[in-house]
């Protein structure tokens, strides 16, 4: 009976929803039946025979019985997902207030999270016998998941109002930029500036004071929070995608273990896809050029300081342990996410740098016999640069905080390949045959 129709051992409620504590009984029939399928299946394929028309017309209908029960049986596991999901996220608790702050939007999205989590539970055994006996069906109800994931607990609207109320709120200024205030003369909300656009530096100031109104420090509350109060959310997905679905045995090869793996990642990326999406907006990465909606361009300071931070969170989910199973899965997802926006915000950031490398290789305001070129234009304004980036590195930190960009290689090696494109421009202007000699030999080099 259970085999033929396993909807029939589920109570529901006079509604037609499936009442989720009263079936826990139902379940647990489900769960026996199905293991004894499998138990039958297995003994008629391993007793021999099977070339007997009794022995294979056997198996061909527990195989036919299997194929319906598991139907029915995933049939089962969407529509109470789909029940609980909706129960929880119209849940006045649940639900985000317009006065309600970035705390408290992310204690909600969290409670949510673990009041869906933790009424699935219960229902686990049935994912255990599709995984027993129909191992293919499995992807179907996983995506099933994650997306009822991504349009509830962690849905656009949520997310959306969460990144809204940071105490910055990057990912708003940077989708409207021409409302915010900026500087005179630039309608815009970024800090990033040209190599060009920084002001020389004086030999007998340190401190000029036209830069103090160009160099603002970037916002790193947004991103310092974001990482504080998401990345656990995140964290905590794959940790029940991967226990839900049975994605990270310790048996396992490490081939499998990488499908599986993937398999995770892929779930959980579509889960948080609106978590990246403005978590790629306050890091300053600008929007893709076919991406829908409203276009963002990128922050390259941003970014340089984003990518800091990023690296610093990855600090939190190393496995230092060894414990292996669900938990060292999520904190490898945990880790792969962190690496994928670092990879975003060092591209920005490079970009930027490439083309300021082609403005010094221009060798700007140098006459092409050289005299009286004085400082380059490029050299001088180096200096600036690197105070500015120093401002927006000490942001939010402690007053006695100094960055140490040599530790961080990406931006280390680039910083140095700046530095090499000043003494490049020096000595290719030095050696260009419309220079005056004698001024090249004396002065420049």
């Amino acid at each position: 009976k259970v085999l033929e129709n396993p909807g029939s051992v589920i109570v529901y409620d006079r509604s037609g929803a499936i009442d989720v504590e009263r079936s826990e009984e139902g379940v647990e029939l489900i769960h026996q039946a199905g293991q004894a399928l499998k138990v039958a299946i297995d003994a008629a394929e391993t007793e021999g025979g099977i070339h007997l028309r009794a022995v294979s017309d056997t198996v061909k209908t527990l195989s036919a019985t299997s194929t319906k029960f598991c139907g029915s049986l995933a049939r089962i596991v969407v529509t109470v997902m789909e029940q609980l999901s909706k129960e929880v996220c119209s849940n006045s608790d649940s639900m985000v207030g317009k006065n309600d702050n970035h705390s408290i939007i992310a204690r909600k999205i969290r409670e949510a999270q673990r009041s869906f989590q933790a009424s699935l539970l219960s229902y686990i055994k049935l994912i255990e016998i599709l995984a027993l006996l129909k191992p293919d069906i499995l992807p179907a109800v996983r995506d099933a998941y994650s997306e009822l994931v991504a349009e509830g607990i962690m849905s656009k609207k949520r997310m959306k109002a969460y990144f809204a109320s940071l105490p910055g709120r990057t990912s708003v200024k940077l989708a409207h930029d021409d409302k915010f205030d900026a500087l005179p003369g630039r309608s815009s909300a970024s800090v990033t500036h040209d190599l060009s656009e920084y002001p020389p530096v004086s030999l007998r100031s340190s401190n000029p004071p036209e830069a103090s109104a160009m160099m603002k420090p970037v916002n790193v509350e947004d991103i310092e929070a974001a990482l504080a109060e998401m990345l656990p959310l995140i964290a905590r997905e794959a940790y029940f995608t991967a226990a839900l679905f049975g994605l990270s045995s310790r048996h396992l090869d490490g081939r499998q273990k990488k499908r599986n793996f993937e398999a995770a990642k892929k779930s959980v990326d579509n889960s948080s896809q609106y978590f990246r999406y403005y978590m790629t907006r306050i890091c300053g990465i600008a929007s893709e050029m076919d991406a829908e909606g409203k276009k963002v361009k990128g922050d390259a300071m941003l970014s340089l300081v984003a990518s800091i931070h990023l690296n610093e969170s990855m600090d939190g989910y190393i496995d230092r342990h060894k414990k292996g199973g669900d938990h060292s899965l999520s904190l490898a997802y945990v880790r792969a996410t962190i690496l994928d926006l670092r990879k975003k915000v060092d591209k920005q950031w490079v970009i930027w740098v490439e083309d300021q490398i082609k403005w010094i290789r221009s060798n700007p305001g140098v006459p092409l016999n050289g005299k009286r070129a004085g400082i380059f234009a490029s050299v001088a304004r180096f200096p600036s640069y690197l105070d500015h980036v120093f401002i927006c590195c000490k942001a939010g930190r402690s007053k006695d905080h100094s960055p140490n960009l040599a530790k961080i290689k990406v931006v280390s090696y680039y910083l140095q390949k700046m530095a090499s494109a000043l003494f490049a421009s020096l000595n290719e202007c030095a050696e260009r045959e419309t220079t005056d000699q004698q001024y090249a030999s004396n002065v420049m080099r």
